[in-house]
């Protein structure tokens, strides 16, 4: 029994993994360009960014996410970073 849960499980992971998704946005920022891109549609297939049109160009097969109203920014993973911060520990502490 264990096995044949094991195996649906898998599954089921497979074909989320392999699903081709079509997101619709308002807006598109890219970071090469000094404007954004009006009416994006981003193709998303195996987790990978695989095509993106201005024509509202969806795939058949595709689950359409609506973001009509949002501006979109892939590949942007943390916007809350501190990358040029330096921290040095002089032993001092802090009371209250």
């Amino acid at each position: 029994m264990k096995v044949l849960l094991l195996f649906i499980d898998m599954l089921f992971c497979n074909i989320l993994i392999a699903q081709t998704y079509a997101i619709v946005a308002d807006r598109l920022i890219d970071g090469q360009h000094d404007h954004s891109f009006n009416n994006p549609t981003v193709i998303v297939h195996q987790n990978k960014i695989v095509d993106i049109n201005y024509r509202n160009v969806v795939p058949d097969s595709a689950i359409v996410i609506n973001l009509k109203g949002y501006t979109l920014l892939p590949g942007l993973m943390d916007v809350h970073t501190h990358s040029r911060l330096s921290i040095t520990y002089t032993g001092a502490r802090l009371s209250a």
